[in-house]
């Protein structure tokens, strides 16, 4: 018989060794049992996935503590939901009216800074399409460097590096610092840098007229 003494210890030491395990795991059998007494069943799309895939819902009158649709079907539904024209309209109102614009700001304040990697990630996501696993294979592939100027990222105040994209595909690039991705960000618009040589060549012109009528008065 196979010992899992082992995997019961990390099991405890993972759960902070509050509590004891519900399960004596010393075989096989009480090991696969542990795992699948984590896994649930979504009402709505009936598949069997991870405890942390649903939603907390302790009410007296259920039978679990968790909800009974997952994570990603609570979604699919919301975002249904909150496309129809008369639910965008009520949001709209509530959202309009300055005690909620406040109520929502200052549970916004307060999450990020409980969660300030949730927050991050959050915002990769969003904008850029990445978790922070992507954020830290990238940051591992170029070293902890900047991609242009090459600073390490313990030498930055921020301590991050931005992420640099394509404006047109939305693409991930590269990370760079903050004084990079600013000048990178010139270069992404070409009218303005025609414009800008334009002006700068001009300039330059009118300077040389100016030396030219000074060079020629001081000769008189």
């Amino acid at each position: 018989m196979v010992c899992y003494a082992e995997q019961d210890n990390q099991l405890k030491s993972a759960r902070g060794n509050s509590g004891i395990s519900p399960f004596c795991v010393t075989t096989l059998a009480d090991f696969l049992l542990e795992i699948i007494m984590e896994l649930l069943e979504c009402h709505s799309c009936k598949k069997i996935k991870p405890e942390d895939e649903f939603y907390h819902n302790p009410r007296k009158n259920r039978t679990r503590k968790r909800d009974y649709w997952c994570k990603t079907c609570h979604s699919e539904y919301s975002y249904k939901h909150n496309q129809k024209p008369e639910v965008k309209e009520r949001n709209r109102i509530n959202q309009a009216k300055p005690e909620n614009r406040k109520r929502k700001s200052l549970r916004q304040k307060e999450w990020k800074k409980e969660n300030p990697m949730g927050s991050l990630e959050a915002h990769y996501k969003w904008l850029y399409k990445i978790d922070l696993q992507d954020y830290f294979n990238l940051l591992k592939k170029q070293r902890n460097l900047c991609a242009i100027c090459g600073i390490h990222i313990d030498q930055i105040k921020q301590r991050v590096f931005d992420v640099d994209h394509c404006h047109k595909t939305g693409q991930v690039r590269g990370l760079l610092c903050r004084k990079c991705n600013t000048r990178l960000r010139v270069l992404d618009n070409q009218e303005w840098v025609k414009k800008a040589k334009k002006y700068l060549e001009a300039l330059k012109a009118q300077l040389n007229g100016y030396q030219s009528v000074y060079k020629h008065i001081s000769e008189v």
